[in-house]
């Protein structure tokens, strides 16, 4: 995954999290099934294991998590508070 893909993912994140604080009706089950396969590519480009496994698990285990309890906003925050950070973090390295 290039920088721009990267950004355009980001971008992507940025506007599902928006569309949930607005409150929109979102399919999460459908977005996060979506996302997963991304982040399974981000996570092999990844070569600090460290930073590896602050994707997988603040992140990703908790999407999953909220996608169990179908909570939008748990979601979103998710990807607000935790996997943004995570990916500003990757862009540095990749």
């Amino acid at each position: 995954m290039t920088n721009t893909k990267l950004e355009e993912f980001i971008q992507e994140l940025n506007r599902f999290a928006d569309e949930v604080y607005e409150g929109n009706n979102v399919e999460i089950s459908s977005f996060v099934q979506e996302i997963i396969p991304q982040i399974a590519a981000i996570s092999e480009l990844i070569k600090d294991d460290g930073l590896n496994n602050k994707l997988l698990n603040n992140a990703l285990s908790p999407m999953l998590i909220g996608l169990e309890e179908n909570d939008q906003i748990y979601i979103a925050d998710i990807i607000t508070f935790e996997l943004l950070s995570i990916l500003d973090e990757i862009k540095n390295t990749i």
